[in-house]
Formats: structure tokens, C-alpha cells, sequence
């Protein structure tokens, strides 16, 4: 088994009547925008029966094809998601495999209909509604069935899901195992789905708890003495047998077939409320995958405000989905913590997703270089479409495919993104700092919580995002550790050996109490709360909404990747971490200035990023001609275009791509372009000087010569102008040209 290469391998949506001939087609493309695979995925819309022969033909022909082209195949486990299901054929040939739930609420007694448990109202005491008065208020609970999905505690589901999905793939593929299919991905796991209001139930944790729990089972919805013990036992017995008898069962069929397991869980991203309900807590599901994986589905700020409030919503989302709280930094560091403690280095991330037809195309690049960054090196854009015929064109748009009029465009960025995850995955982070994640938080899990009033659990989990905010913040290097996995670490002397990290610094949140029993494991070691991290060591010089993540290469020397999150241009006064260092632009690959302290003029752009090196052998710009300095005079342009907004100009609707053509005189250092809606491909003189994504500024002296020059700017526009909102803005606003 293979770690599979850091880079992109994006959803490929095979929502159609997919043939060999569009197949072939549109492998050429992926292979031709410097993706390292696939994941091949089964989607609404789909025509070809999923598993049938014919399914099966055209994966096997997949792979062949795929295979010429040194292409990697990951297969979707499921037809959709959430993974489990074999296409719904589980539950509809198996009912007793159905997953089962406990659905809760007062209401006034019934002695004719039999509840699976039945309390006094402040869910104290057990009581027979036949013995009671009828009507008199009462906490009930009674069992559900959902045929949407599958028992994921019960060690018989996954063996019949194996048997129905993964057996008809190694009968047929299983000569690409280990090779060009390298990989299973999984999709959406929980041991509860996540529209239940509800607590899971199956035999199977039944058996694990002792059939007394039933007498507890008020403890789960309403506060009382006890109530906080027995929450950790049932959820931590329910992640048990979630992770022993579903995951690691597919994890072990895919070691046994020489494959990769990854995906991610249902909910990853919060709010708190759903996350404990659905999987009960992350760090186990991780450690049980051979890659941690997440999902950024909900999890984007459009303004990149990732350094400046703990969590995102509606408020700051591309798309508002009707989903509060859900905790970035808190999703990207869980994974990449537990990356760091198994030595695997990598996360793999399902991203991009859910933006809607009318994203701002210019929100990509930011956004996937903080990913990169936040460690999450294995990129699986959500998603690229076969088609977008029928019902396929609204099914969690949009496609970055070929749909899309800037496809050209991304084929050329996608490969300098993949060298930048390269780069970072080549290196480890060696946090000495570790926060832990309380179990008090699933112990507030209550009734309340499960119908989304506000309550004390969103409260207390708002003090640990702030806190990780604030270490954020303050570029303090840290992991992420839950509370139960301390007990799992070695502690010698003042050291805390969680895996391969070794932590001197111990950090929680006070007004979260830890078990006596953790408080006796780190007792003696550095221990901050909130009031004291700024005894941490870290390197205060840096501007608080600058991401500052130090790695370390094989050689020992460190690196440090910078990003503007503040939503403005930034000026860089301070100084290094490090005495004689590189300023490197990772986009153009260049080193634009060697020093110990960033120049005066630096200013750095909101949403780009800089590398920090000690040693760089690639290409030298002098820093006054980089786009970094300060604008000179701008230069007279002849422009042969209307500039402005496409749409007033009786585009609405319009797709493509669109030329705008000038002419300049004279020496220029920067081009400085300004648009709405799209990518923008700048051609000096017949030579390509580079790619505009989003409104920005490139360096352009090695393009221009001496007298006239000839500009044309290709732009195109997003695929939202025709199947979003069409009257959405589009086009070149200003061109300027700098000496």
C-alpha cells in the first residue's frame, strides 16, 4: 500500500449515459491539467445502473485508459452518500440491517401504545405508562427505522456491504489494485445520519452497554445528577463499535486488496451539536483511516476571514445553507493533528464544495493555498462533472470542468497549486505545543442541543474555537489532541509522546475541567490557559491576521508559509523568524528579495502567500521590480475594448471567453488588472506573461520591449452566467500598466 502523491484528485461526476469515446475525451483533460487521478463517483443524474455490467465495463475501460495515462483511480465507494448503502441494495435486501434510532419528547401518557422506554417527565425515574393516569406528562422514547441508511454499528452490515459493493470491484478490476486504482474513497461516515434529532441504537451497542442502560436513557435528554458519565459511555461505546465493526473493516478489505482508505465523516465541520450526535467525536475516525480526511463543505468565508472570528455561517458563506457554527480551523487542525501524530503527513480534503453556480471564481486560489497550508495536501475539488444534462446541472454545483468557460485556465494553475502541496508535504510541522480537546463537551451533549436551541454546549465549545483562534493568531505552533487519546500518550518527564509528536507545552481551556485523571497525567508539565499564551513561545513580530505555518525539511532547516487572511494589502514591516532568509512567491516560483527583515515598501496582497527559505537554487527578481514594491508611473494604453461590466453591455446569460486588446510604449515592470467574474490570461507581445485569478498584478519587464507592445487579455467568464443567476456581473473594470 502507497501513500498517493500530494496534488489533485477531483470528484469526477458520472452523472450521464457516460461512453467510451467522452470517457477517453475527458481523461485527456484531467491528465492534461497535471491532476494526479480521480475519484470516480457514481452521482445524481446518472443513467448507467450503478454496478450493473455495463457499470462495471466502463469502469474496467476507465482504468485501462487511465492507466496509459499515468493517472490514479480512487473509487467512490457508494452510488452517492452517504457510503454503506451499496446503492440502497443493503437495506432493501437486508431490513433488519436498517439503522435505527431513539426519537425523544414529552408528551401526556399513552397505556395503549408501547414505548421502547418511557420517563417522568424531568427524566429521573422509569415509568409503566399503564400504571399511570392517562395524559400525565412523560419523557418518551421510541425506536425509528430509517431506510435512507444502514445499521453502522451492527458487525453484520459491513460484511454484506463488502460483498454487494467492494467484491463486484476486485472481481472485475482487482488487476488495478495496488497500481493505477490505488485508493477506496469513502463518503459521509457516521453512526447517525444527519438530519436525526435523535440518538442512534442498534443491538449491537445494546449488548456493549448491558441491557440496563435503558434505565439511564433520561440522562441522555435532560440535565441530572449522572447525566455527564453515562453521555461519555454511550457515545464513546457507539464510536466504538462504529470505528471496530464498520470502518476498520473497510479499512482491512483495502489493506487485504493493497488500497488506500480514506473520506470523511458526516458533519465534520460542526456545529458541536451534530458532530457528537453523528460520530461522537473525530481523532478515533482518523486514526482508523489511513489518510485523515475532511470535508470543506460549509466550512468557507468568503472575505478569508479565517484569522479573524472563530467560526463561519451564513453571515460569511459564498452560498448561506441555513447551518451556524461550523469551525474551520478547528476541522483542518483536528486532521492535521492527528497527520503529524501517525507520521503520514498528508490530509486529504474534499474541497470547493457546494459554492454555488455563481462562486466568485477569484475565491478559488486563496482558498485552496490556506488549505494547502492548514496541511491539507491531497485536493479533491467537489467535483467535476461528466455532464450537466437533466437533473445533473443543480446537483451541488458547480462543475470546474470543462463546463466552465475558464477550464483552459485552471488546467494551467491546478499544476502550480499541486507543486506548492508537494512542497509542503515534503516537509513535517514539529508542534511542541498541544490543546486539548475536553470530553466535557460530549457530556453536554443533551436534549436540548439535539433540536438546535441554543444552549450550554455551544457556549462551552465557543471557548475552545476562540481559544484555538487566539493561538492562531498569535502564529503559535500547536496540535489538537482529544481528551482520550492523552491516556493512550507516554509521558516521560516533562515530555507528553503522543505517536511521533513530543509536546512540552500543554495547553486547555480553563473553563472546560478536565477528568482527574488527565490533570494527573500532565501534572508537572508546562500548563497555559487562555490568560497565558503569550508566554508561549512564538514569533510576535508577525501581524495577527498574517498565517504564519513553520515546517521543517529534511535537511533541518525551516519554512515558513505566509498568507494575508486580513482582507486588505498588508505591509510587512517586521522581522524574520530567521537571520538571512528568501522571499519566495510560490505562484511564479520566484525569490523576489534575501535579507533579515521584509523591505520597508513590502506590501503583500490579501490572499497571497510567500514562502520564507533559507535556501532557494530557483529564479531571482529584484524585489523593486516585483509586484511586492511600490507602483511607478503608469503608462498611457490604447485600449481597443469597452471596459466594464459585460452584463450592461447586453451580455446577460452569456458564457465564454472574451479578448481584450491594447497597446502600450515603452519599458513596464507590473500589469495591474481589475474584473469581475472571472480569469484573466495576459499575453505580451505573443508571449504568455501569466494568469490573473481574480483582480491582481503581475510582473511583466521580462515580456515588453523597447517601443510598442502589443497586450491582449483573454478573460472568461464562470459557467454561473448561464446555469446560476445570469444577470450576475462580469468583465474587465480597469487595465493598468506600471513602469
Amino acid at each position: 500500500m502507497k501513500i498517493p502523491q500530494a496534488g489533485f484528485y477531483p470528484f469526477w461526476f458520472w452523472n450521464g449515459v457516460q461512453e467510451e469515446s467522452e470517457i477517453i475525451y475527458q481523461l485527456n483533460e484531467i491528465a492534461d491539467s497535471g491532476c494526479k487521478g480521480f475519484a470516480l463517483h457514481s452521482r445524481k443524474g446518472n443513467q448507467i445502473p450503478y454496478l450493473s455490467d455495463r457499470w462495471l465495463d466502463l469502469v474496467e475501460f476507465t482504468c485501462e485508459e487511465a492507466s496509459k495515462r499515468n493517472l490514479k483511480v480512487w473509487l467512490y465507494d457508494e452510488d452517492g452518500f452517504p457510503s454503506g448503502n451499496a446503492g440502497m441494495r443493503v437495506q432493501k435486501n437486508r431490513t433488519d440491517l436498517l439503522q435505527k434510532s431513539l426519537h425523544f419528547s414529552v408528551v401526556p401518557s399513552d397505556p395503549e401504545i408501547t414505548a421502547f422506554a418511557s420517563f417522568s417527565a424531568d427524566g429521573t425515574t422509569v415509568v409503566s405508562e399503564k400504571e399511570l393516569t392517562p395524559g400525565t406528562p412523560v419523557l418518551r422514547f421510541e425506536l425509528h427505522l430509517n431506510p435512507e441508511h444502514v445499521d453502522t454499528l451492527s458487525p453484520d452490515t459491513v460484511k454484506y456491504f463488502l460483498n454487494l459493493n467492494h467484491e463486484l470491484y476486485a472481481k472485475r478490476i482487482g488487476r488495478f489494485f495496488g497500481n493505477t486504482v490505488e485508493a477506496v474513497y469513502t463518503d459521509d461516515e457516521s453512526f447517525l445520519v444527519w438530519y436525526e434529532n435523535s440518538f442512534v441504537w442498534s443491538e449491537a451497542l445494546e449488548n456493549e452497554l448491558g441491557s440496563s442502560y435503558r434505565n439511564h436513557l433520561g440522562k441522555l435528554v435532560i440535565d441530572q445528577p449522572g447525566s455527564a458519565e453515562f453521555r461519555k459511555k454511550y457515545y464513546r461505546a457507539a464510536q466504538k463499535l462504529f470505528i471496530e465493526n464498520f470502518i476498520k473493516p473497510q479499512q482491512k478489505w483495502c489493506h487485504d486488496h493493497d488500497l488506500v482508505y480514506l473520506g470523511h465523516l458526516c458533519g465534520d465541520e460542526g456545529p458541536r451539536s451534530r458532530t457528537v450526535k453523528n460520530y461522537c467525536s473525530p481523532e478515533p475516525y482518523y486514526l482508523a483511516e489511513d489518510i485523515p480526511s475532511v470535508d470543506d463543505y460549509l466550512l468557507d468565508m468568503r472575505d478569508l476571514g479565517y484569522l479573524k472570528r472563530p467560526y463561519t455561517g451564513d453571515e460569511y458563506r459564498i452560498n448561506p445553507c441555513g447551518l451556524e457554527r461550523c469551525y474551520p480551523l478547528y476541522t483542518y487542525l483536528s486532521a492535521s493533528s492527528v497527520a503529524n501524530r501517525s507520521g503520514v503527513k498528508q490530509v486529504s480534503s474534499e474541497t470547493w464544495a457546494f459554492l454555488g453556480w455563481n462562486m466568485p471564481v477569484e475565491f478559488l486560489e486563496p482558498q485552496t493555498l490556506f488549505e494547502i497550508a492548514m496541511g491539507q495536501t491531497l485536493l479533491t475539488p467537489h467535483a467535476f462533472y461528466y455532464t450537466l444534462k437533466g437533473e445533473a446541472e443543480q446537483d451541488c454545483p458547480p462543475s470546474y470542468f470543462i463546463q466552465q468557460p475558464y477550464w483552459q485556465m485552471l488546467k494551467k494553475r491546478l499544476p502550480v497549486w499541486s507543486r506548492l502541496a508537494e512542497r509542503i508535504e515534503a516537509m513535517q510541522r514539529m508542534p511542541e505545543t498541544v490543546l486539548i480537546v475536553p470530553d466535557v463537551l460530549i457530556a453536554m451533549q443533551n436534549g436540548a442541543t439535539l433540536t438546535g436551541n441554543p444552549d450550554k454546549l455551544a457556549e462551552a465549545d465557543l471557548m475552545l474555537q476562540n481559544l484555538i483562534l487566539q493561538m492562531m493568531r498569535r502564529h503559535i505552533d500547536f496540535d489538537l489532541i482529544e481528551e482520550v487519546q492523552i491516556q493512550t500518550s507516554v509521558r516521560d518527564g516533562s515530555v507528553l509522546n503522543a505517536g511521533k509528536m513530543c509536546y512540552t507545552n500543554i495547553v486547555y481551556c480553563t473553563a472546560l475541567p478536565l477528568s482527574e485523571q488527565t490533570t494527573a497525567k500532565i501534572a508537572g508539565m508546562n500548563i497555559f490557559g487562555e490568560s497565558d499564551l503569550d508566554s508561549i513561545p512564538h514569533p510576535a513580530t508577525f501581524p495577527e491576521e498574517l498565517l504564519v505555518v513553520k515546517r521543517l525539511k529534511n535537511n533541518g532547516s525551516n519554512s515558513w508559509f505566509l498568507q494575508n487572511l486580513s482582507g486588505e494589502p498588508m505591509k510587512l514591516y517586521c522581522s524574520f523568524p530567521e537571520p538571512n532568509l528568501f522571499i519566495v512567491d510560490p505562484i511564479t516560483e520566484t525569490a523576489v528579495f534575501r535579507g533579515d527583515a521584509f523591505p520597508e515598501t513590502f506590501t503583500l496582497p490579501h490572499g497571497k502567500v510567500l514562502l520564507l527559505e533559507k535556501e532557494w537554487n530557483g529564479k531571482i527578481l529584484e524585489f523593486n521590480k516585483s509586484v511586492f514594491a511600490p507602483l511607478g508611473e503608469e503608462l498611457p494604453l490604447r485600449l481597443q475594448n469597452k471596459l466594464g461590466d459585460l452584463v450592461k453591455q447586453g451580455l446577460a446569460g452569456k458564457t465564454g471567453n472574451f479578448d481584450y486588446r491594447a497597446e502600450f510604449d515603452g519599458s513596464a515592470r507590473i500589469l495591474e488588472l481589475s474584473m469581475t467574474g472571472g480569469v484573466a490570461e495576459v499575453e505580451i507581445n505573443g508571449k504568455i506573461a501569466g494568469i490573473c485569478w481574480g483582480s491582481d498584478t503581475i510582473a511583466i519587464a521580462d515580456f515588453v520591449q523597447t517601443g510598442s507592445n502589443e497586450l491582449v487579455v483573454h478573460f472568461a467568464n464562470t459557467a454561473g452566467n448561464q446555469y446560476g443567476k445570469k444577470d450576475t456581473p462580469f468583465g474587465i473594470e480597469t487595465i493598468k500598466i506600471f513602469k
